[in-house]
């Protein structure tokens, strides 16, 4: 419906002055028809990702401003000066209207593995994790709830299911440690188990309370993050809700107890990471307009440290919005709580 459209688009990308493209042939350069450019002419600043490998959409944005960013429309390509054929018109209307209308973040965010998490049986292990969850949480899920979640309530189920033979410096008594004392929670590129300690499962007995667990050593990317699979809208005129959280816990409760049913939103655990790691990430894969970020903070980071963090980073200027929120109910820290346990505070960084 509209083969060679892309590669139309480069072909006139191309001919323009200054022209560039990156070693993986996706990352397109030229100069900008808003802000000016450099003074130097061989210099441009106008980054487009055009992938010619699949229906991922094509996305801009000025590296010299960080203001004019978005979809790439035909009012983008004529401010460039390109204008389509009739058929290449054609061709692209048809492009906005099905492969970017509805984008799956696990999709449309460069995948490494195949990995998928089964739909757990429901043996006495598998129902105390669940249910410690629930009861942490204040939830009411069922085993296809917590597939659809990406848990890992049994490794060796979940290296049977996907066929993994072994996995690198781990033998059969840490994989029964892991089996019967944590549940697990696969990463954004579906190569990382981040596995947490249950306490309930046998109180007499105390691990450390966080195992990591790589799938495939030969996987580079850093992805290992949580996220939540969610779908959105890139056509959508409002904004793109990206919810960060520090805990798996944490964002869990943020998706299922404050924003069960709201549209356009993403939810990621950081896992250690910092929040601007995961945003990079967003963007460096075409997640880039109307971005309104929100920050879920534990308690024991001060608001000024966080403002300072997030103001201090260059990439705060790629979001239209950012909101601190902080749970203040009683002594609780953070938000790995059931939704009677949270007082959503928020503070409008921008």
């Amino acid at each position: 419906m509209y083969e060679g459209l892309k590669e139309s688009i480069i072909e006139a990308l191309e001919e323009m002055p200054a022209y560039s493209v990156n070693r993986t042939g996706i990352q397109h350069t030229v100069r900008c028809p808003y802000c000016g450019d450099s003074s130097n002419p061989r210099h441009a600043h106008f980054s487009i990702k055009i992938d010619t490998s699949d229906d991922s959409p094509m996305v801009y944005r000025c590296l010299k401003d960080g203001v004019n960013h978005g979809l790439l429309t035909e009012d983008v390509l004529a401010d460039l000066g390109i204008h389509l054929s009739d058929r290449d018109h054609e061709a692209f209307k048809a492009y906005m209207k099905k492969s970017t209308k509805y984008i799956n973040n696990r999709r449309t965010i460069v995948q490494t593995e195949i990995y998928k998490v089964p739909v757990w049986k429901s043996s006495q292990k598998n129902y105390m994790k669940l249910n410690y969850i629930n009861q942490r949480l204040g939830l009411h899920w069922s085993f296809e709830d917590a597939a659809r979640f990406k848990v890992v309530f049994n490794l060796t189920d979940f290296m049977r299911f996907n066929e993994i033979e072994s996995i690198d410096g781990m033998d059969d008594s840490y994989r029964w440690v892991i089996d019967t004392y944590y549940v697990g929670f696969l990463s954004a590129n579906n190569n990382c188990i981040q596995f947490r300690y249950v306490p309930t499962i046998d109180p007499k007995r105390t691990y450390l309370r966080y195992q990591k667990v790589i799938l495939n050593p030969r996987n580079v990317s850093q992805a290992t993050f949580y996220s939540i699979p969610s779908r959105i809208d890139l056509l959508y005129e409002g904004d793109l809700h990206v919810h960060v959280a520090e805990g798996t816990f944490d964002i869990i409760s943020v998706k299922e107890n404050l924003k069960p049913n709201y549209e356009n939103q993403i939810f990621y655990a950081s896992c250690g990471y910092g929040y601007m790691t995961i945003m990079r990430y967003l963007i460096s894969n075409g997640i880039c307009n109307n971005i309104h970020l929100h920050v879920y903070a534990d308690k024991d980071k001060d608001d000024r440290e966080q403002f300072r963090y997030i103001r201090s980073d260059p990439l705060n200027e790629w979001f239209d919005h950012i909101t601190l929120h902080r749970n203040h109910f009683g002594d609780e820290k953070d938000y790995g709580v059931p939704m009677d346990h949270i007082i959503d505070a928020q503070r409008k960084i921008r």
